[in-house]
């Protein structure tokens, strides 16, 4: 069996109201598509890079992707397989 992963990663702006609207995006689009799936938050900035898991597991398709990718932008959400019982 598999498991999918989807990472989202956010770059830190100057802007902590932006950052932080972000978040709530991807609280908000992961509360919708609710499900079985882990939810990485990657947050890159100040040299930094941190990988979070996040409290919400989704559903794994192509509108998930599509409405995370719409704020996020395309390059910065990604769906990753992994054997079951392995950790990312």
């Amino acid at each position: 069996a598999t498991v999918d992963v989807v990472t989202v990663t956010l770059k830190k702006s100057d802007d902590s109201d932006r950052d932080a609207g972000l978040l709530e995006d991807l609280d908000r689009i992961a509360a919708r598509f609710a499900g079985h799936s882990e939810l990485q938050l990657v947050v890159v900035g100040d040299g930094e890079q941190s990988k979070l898991r996040w409290r919400r597991r989704v559903t794994v398709s192509d509108d998930l992707v599509a409405q995370l990718r719409n704020p996020f932008g395309v390059e910065d959400v990604e769906v990753s397989r992994s054997p079951a019982g392995v950790a990312g």
